[in-house]
């Protein structure tokens, strides 16, 4: 997953990411700014991987929830 915050690009790895995705993300991220209309260039492009995201990255998701990834999300809608 890609996070443009304007002046910093995250990505994000899941643990499920497979090897393609994970060596992929930032050839995509790179290209993303290099190809911006808005002329943004050199922007700092840092990768997130799942359980150990900063606060420079959850402070953008209003309802971050540190233990979504302890219980299965099919488990948390079935009861």
């Amino acid at each position: 997953m890609l996070l443009d915050t304007w002046d910093q690009i995250f990505i994000w790895v899941g643990n499920d990411a497979n090897a393609e995705e994970k060596n992929g993300a930032p050839k995509i991220a790179k290209e993303y700014v290099d190809t911006d209309p808005s002329g943004r260039k050199g922007l700092p492009i840092t990768t997130i991987k799942q359980g150990a995201e900063p606060p420079t990255f959850t402070g953008w998701f209003q309802a971050w929830d540190p233990k979504m990834w302890e219980t299965d999300p099919l488990d948390r809608i079935r009861f």
